[in-house]
């Protein structure tokens, strides 16, 4: 019975090293800020308490961050933009990467790629539609 267990944490502790692995390689298509954080957390260990104190800010606000940027990566759009944002249009790519990637928002996104608030829409509506279509 002791040797299950064993083997049953040792798959458990593969499992959550590829987990954080993958985390950690999506990461870098993030801001260096918010890579910093998951870096902090899942390569160097810090608690979200050790964190907090380091950036004056509370460990729950802390936590609800990383979390939220775990769930952004686990993204469908998100991962596909990785893997297969290469192959959009141009304008279309800059588009979905504002969107997709860096979270912005609609207008955002326009005043970054010099668009207008429609074209914005347009080649949002196009990258969901081909991204979507790929595996």
């Amino acid at each position: 019975m002791a040797s299950k267990t064993t083997v049953e944490q040792q798959a458990r502790r593969v499992e959550q090293r590829d987990a954080v692995e993958t985390i950690l390689a999506l990461a870098q298509h993030l801001d260096p800020a918010e890579r910093l954080l998951l870096e902090q957390v899942y390569k160097n260990g810090l608690t979200f308490t050790d964190i907090g104190r380091l950036t004056g800010q509370a460990p729950v606000r802390v936590k609800r961050r990383i979390h939220s940027l775990v769930s952004h990566l686990k993204s469908p759009l998100y991962r596909r933009m990785v893997l297969h944002g290469h192959v959009l249009p141009t304008p279309t790519r800059k588009v979905a990467q504002a969107l997709f990637i860096r979270k912005q928002s609609y207008r955002q996104a326009a005043r970054h790629c010099r668009l207008s608030i429609y074209q914005v829409r347009r080649h949002a509506l196009d990258a969901r539609r081909l991204l979507q279509a790929m595996p």
